[in-house]
């Protein structure tokens, strides 16, 4: 079955990161408040989590959510999103890395949560991170980000409305815009 892109309730987080800024959807259900509690604090507990692996400019620029069968974004405070990014600077030139963790709802819709600035890249003493696809045991940076999703009571939902069931493993690679970019 197909869904509209506005079938769910949506909190867009906006960031700045790896020099560049970025845009985060997270979908959920809201009957009440615009942005209920505990969806914002499941979010921020995501980005506490996943703030370790970022480039060091990491910050949160602004929030807005929309509501359930609307296109129409309204700000919201953003202050409810601390972050601690890594040690790691983000040079001119870098291509950023981007990480996904896909997941699927009870009834097979898609889920995706993508962040870009990951700056978890591969070397010799970390190859497993070369690898497209990583897990925990390979980056156990990822463990309290997995901790989080993995809770039993996350809001965040599928374009469907439905829980989310996430793979347990990320995606990590290069985007492939600046790869041609780079290639020239």
């Amino acid at each position: 079955m197909d869904f509209a892109p506005n079938n769910t309730a949506r909190l867009k987080v906006h960031y700045f990161v790896g020099l560049r800024s970025h845009v985060q959807t997270i979908r959920y259900n809201s009957t009440g408040p615009l942005l209920p509690q505990e969806v914002a604090a499941e979010v921020a507990e995501l980005w506490a989590a996943v703030s370790p692996i970022m480039f060091n400019d990491l910050r949160i620029l602004s929030a807005e959510v929309a509501p359930e069968n609307s296109d129409v974004f309204l700000p919201v405070s953003s202050t409810f999103i601390t972050v601690t990014p890594s040690g790691n600077a983000a040079n001119m030139g870098d291509s950023p890395q981007f990480m996904t963790i896909p997941g699927k709802s009870q009834f097979g819709n898609a889920a995706l949560l993508m962040w870009f600035g990951v700056s978890a890249g591969g070397d010799s003493s970390t190859p497993a991170l070369n690898d497209y696809r990583i897990t925990v045991a390979d980056y156990p940076l990822l463990g309290p980000v997995f901790s989080v999703l993995n809770d039993g009571t996350s809001p965040i939902r599928a374009i469907d409305g439905q829980g989310v069931f996430w793979q347990q493993y990320a995606n990590l690679g290069y985007h492939s815009h600046y790869q041609r970019k780079a290639r020239g």
